[in-house]
């Protein structure tokens, strides 16, 4: 992994270098991921790569280990499939919120979230279009996460 600049969004920056890892193959489904290492690699603090490691395991980029370790999600076909139909029903939940309360934010920001992930599609790079994913999914569920439903609903299915 190359080393990064500290910059105001250090966290999304080590988030899509760990997801650029995963998606071209350096990180494999089931391989362990080690906070230090990542750290010392990225040549960051280890805090920003908590926070990344925290959003990506929220996200089911990761899962949790025995003994308090973290792995690279494997991609079995059935856990996607549940994935995305439970990011359809959040996301749907999340949309609908953006457009009774934040319509304007919605209507300025979404263009842009299509055209980058249009883009994103057109480079043909996976990492590309998964940060662009990422990135689109986290505007549209940012209201609920402020208002804690994304994790009642995570309780709620635990």
């Amino acid at each position: 992994m190359k080393q990064l600049t500290a910059q105001p969004n250090l966290v999304d920056q080590v988030r899509d270098a760990i997801l650029e890892e995963i998606a071209s193959g350096s990180l494999a489904p089931g391989e362990r991921l080690v906070q230090e290492r990542i750290a010392e690699s990225l040549g960051v603090s280890r805090q920003p790569v908590q926070q990344a490691l925290a959003l990506l395991l929220s996200q089911g980029v990761l899962r949790d280990a025995p003994g308090h370790r973290l792995i690279v999600a494997p991609l079995e076909a059935d856990y996607v499939r549940q994935m995305y139909e439970m990011r359809a029903v959040i996301e749907g939940l999340a949309m609908r919120e953006a457009a009774q309360r934040n319509a304007d934010r919605a209507a300025k920001q979404g263009p842009a979230l299509i055209e980058a992930g249009r883009k994103a599609a057109a480079s043909g790079s996976v990492p590309k279009m998964i940060a662009a994913d990422m990135k689109r999914s986290e505007e549209h569920t940012s209201e609920l996460q402020s208002r804690g439903l994304i994790s009642y609903a995570v309780f709620c299915l635990k």
